[in-house]
């Protein structure tokens, strides 16, 4: 079948990309998969190196074609299993950057957690049919039809997502992934009668936010290599001493009980802020005005009676405050550990919300592969039985233990606490970070 395998902008290759091939892609390799308990099969094209078969041969630059064009059936699905995959890592260095950070490697834990956001980036533009490759990035279009852009890994993860979130399908697609309450943060913002320019630019804000390390990082890529590659103190003062408890484990507690799940694709708690911040960047957009002005009260009572007077509390001055999550992923350093680990995480979410709902229009569920996630679970440590889990959501009952048992080891024990004595009394509270947890509940049902 001739196939058109074409250079186009970023903008256009953005533009053009087909969720809708990475939805069929999946109906079609599903049932195989589960057959073989192998994604891809192994003399599949794009099983192995697959960035290597797309460089193995360069664009002729007077004709601005390419020499190499893929075989786009099979390459949908290798772009189809990377929507998982990819946040599924993520998730996985986000707990590595935990561990660094219990141990006292700030540094480490940085850099662990900006590579946690680069995977959810990869992840959350697979699902709209964007593929990051190396040198070349390829967008599916149709079943006969791919677009390509070249550029460094890094710097068009960025560039393909600054793009997608100015678009309109940007902001749709990422205001409708996410329900709380029962309806989607897009119905929401409807019900409070925030217009769709407004709404777009919710989006985009929370999109260029939790990506700004994505941007820093290419653009300084002297502070990347400082962080990836030299030696650690040497141009890494730090302002303040470690404390283990006030400076990780507390926030990674708060991390968990904003990620708690009540049904499959859910983070209740973090859903429900993710809310609360639309609603106020709303607010502060069309208004001016800051959300303690008394008009903001009145501005949510436009969501009763769909929202109980209980819920409309919640969200106005008088409900709780917001978590370290939420209100540390705004602060713009990219040098500290907690910022960045809290852009990675609201960015894994946002990129396990966009895989939750490709596999739901596919027809799919994450549950079904155990031949996958059965193994994974062994080797992270994250079941001693993954076989007699009903659910993802069993998962959660081992974090909820842990975290009654360091509630009761805090109570007990004095302040300020070092870094040994954390690891040495603290042991059995290790399995805290294993946020791949919630990346399993998250994706799956």
């Amino acid at each position: 079948m001739p196939v058109a395998f074409t250079r186009k902008s970023t903008v256009q290759l953005v533009n053009d990309a087909s969720e809708t091939v990475v939805t069929d892609a999946l109906r079609s390799l599903w049932d195989q998969a589960l057959g073989r308990s192998a994604w891809l099969g192994r003399g599949h094209h794009y099983r192995g190196d697959v960035a290597s078969t797309f460089n193995a041969s360069l664009p002729r630059p007077r004709h601005h074609e390419a020499s190499h064009s893929p075989i786009i059936g099979s390459f949908s699905q290798y772009v189809a299993c990377s929507t998982f995959l990819h946040a599924f890592d993520g998730w996985n260095y986000l707990s590595r950057s935990f561990d660094a950070l219990l141990a006292g490697e700030r540094r480490i834990a940085v850099h662990l957690a900006y590579y946690a956001e680069l995977r959810a980036a990869m992840s959350l533009l697979a699902t709209q049919g964007i593929a990051i490759l190396d040198r070349r990035h390829v967008g599916l279009v149709n079943s006969t039809t791919a677009y390509y852009h070249n550029g460094s890994t890094h710097g068009i993860c960025w560039e393909f997502l600054n793009a997608w979130a100015d678009s309109p399908r940007g902001t749709t697609s990422l205001l409708t992934s996410i329900l709380t309450q029962g309806a989607t943060l897009d119905t929401w913002l409807d019900r409070a009668g925030v217009g769709p320019p407004t709404r777009a630019l919710v989006a985009t804000d929370w999109l260029k936010t939790w990506s700004l390390d994505l941007r820093r990082f290419e653009e300084d890529q002297d502070f990347r290599n400082e962080v990836s590659y030299r030696p650690d103190s040497v141009r890494w003062p730090e302002p303040n001493d470690f404390e283990p408890v006030l400076d990780a484990v507390e926030p990674l507690v708060q991390v968990w009980d904003s990620l708690r799940p009540v049904v499959a694709g859910s983070a209740d708690q973090l859903d429900r802020y993710l809310l609360k911040e639309a609603l106020r960047l709303a607010f502060r957009r069309e208004t001016g005005r800051l959300p303690r002005h008394p008009r903001f009260h009145t501005f949510l009572q436009r969501l009763y009676p769909d929202a109980t007077q209980a819920f409309i509390d919640f969200l106005g001055a008088q409900g709780p405050p917001d978590p370290l999550l939420v209100t540390a992923a705004n602060h713009r350093t990219v040098d500290s550990p907690q910022p960045v680990m809290a852009r990675a995480t609201l960015l894994l979410r946002l990129a396990s919300a966009f895989t939750f709902k490709a596999l739901d229009s596919a027809g799919k569920n994450l549950n079904e592969a155990e031949f996958w996630w059965t193994k994974k679970a062994t080797e992270l440590g994250l079941s001693a039985a993954p076989g007699g889990l009903n659910s993802f959501l069993d998962l959660w009952d081992d974090v909820q233990v842990q975290l009654e048992a360091f509630e009761d080891w805090k109570a007990n024990v004095g302040r300020p606490v070092s870094t040994m004595t954390m690891m040495a009394v603290s042991r059995p509270l290790i399995g805290l970070s294993q946020l791949q947890r919630a990346g399993l509940w998250l994706l799956g049902g």
